[in-house]
């Protein structure tokens, strides 16, 4: 099943997209166990997440202006949390969302970090639309379910070749 990670410190935002993944990733055949959902209100809870995780995330959820430290500390446009998702092996798919799309970092990030040079399949979601769970659930199933049979091949017969490896592939492990 799918590891997830979300990263919100609004409480309702948080408990709505972790209901949205139980529901929409439940498990298809008997025994199949829950998707893992990890979820992270600061900074400092998302990293030691990140570092701690016995096995890697399929999918990093990460809001832009997230408390360094406490609930109720001052929030700031973070970009630390994705460049560590980023170093992980496999890469996850990173699922920025904001209520700030405006913002010249988050832009900027979105910009040089994930059109540039980065996993092609990273996407920035604005929480101002008001379908944007909808938009979210479609993209996270497009990349979990609606992979190309040649990395699934790839995987089985354990492909070497770090050059065609297609980055944020889900790894089944």
């Amino acid at each position: 099943m799918p590891r997830f990670l979300i990263v919100e410190d609004d409480a309702e935002t948080s408990k709505v997209l972790r209901n949205l993944l139980k529901l929409d990733f439940k498990p298809l055949l008997p025994g199949e166990g829950e998707p893992q959902i990890d979820v992270a209100a600061t900074v400092a809870e998302a990293k030691e997440l990140l570092k701690n995780a016995r096995k890697p995330y399929h999918v990093a959820i990460l809001d832009f202006k997230l408390p360094a430290e406490h609930i109720g500390d001052l929030t700031t446009v973070d970009e630390t949390l994705c460049l560590q998702a980023m170093r992980s092996k496999p890469v996850p798919l990173i699922a920025h969302i904001t209520s700030n799309p405006t913002d010249e970092k988050v832009k900027t990030h979105i910009k040089e970090w994930h059109t540039e040079h980065a996993n092609r399949y990273d996407f920035a979601l604005s929480k101002v639309e008001s379908d944007w769970t909808d938009k979210l659930l479609a993209e996270l199933k497009k990349f979990l379910y609606g992979r190309p049979i040649e990395g699934q091949l790839d995987q089985m017969f354990g492909e070497e070749d770090e050059e065609k490896r297609v980055p944020g592939v889900l790894l089944t492990t």
